[in-house]
């Protein structure tokens, strides 16, 4: 049984009620535009935002991917499933081109950074 759509649908249901948030992590799933097998898990949590003025929360990979869902692939097998979502303004987001290599290296994700604009209260 898929659980992707519960997790995500939980998230949203705890973010939701923060006026600025950033948030992510390993979904384990790919996006929505990756083919209707992963749209019904997208469906449900409404966390990916379409636009400004839009439900959904916007994903930092998306500021060199207009017009889709798709961003850069965040782990080693060349797929995205690695996220981070902010109802912020973005400043930047980079996803590093490739996994660390070497003995030391911990996990087969590659790094996001997600630099948003936070103002404080006057």
């Amino acid at each position: 049984m898929d659980y992707r759509d519960d997790y995500q649908l939980a998230v949203k249901d705890i973010v939701e009620d923060y006026p600025k948030v950033v948030f992510g992590g390993d979904f384990n799933t790919r996006t929505p535009d990756s083919g209707p097998e992963h749209a019904k898990v997208w469906k449900t949590a409404e966390l990916y935002g379409t636009g400004p003025d839009t439900p959904g929360y916007a994903e930092c990979d998306q500021i060199n991917h207009p017009g889709t869902r798709t961003g850069s692939p965040t782990h080693s097998s060349g797929v995205k499933i690695d996220y981070v979502f902010s109802n912020l303004k973005s400043r930047s987001c980079v996803v590093e081109p490739t996994a660390p290599a070497g003995e030391q290296n911990l996990s087969d994700h590659r790094f996001l950074i997600h630099s948003v604009e936070v103002v404080p209260k006057p």
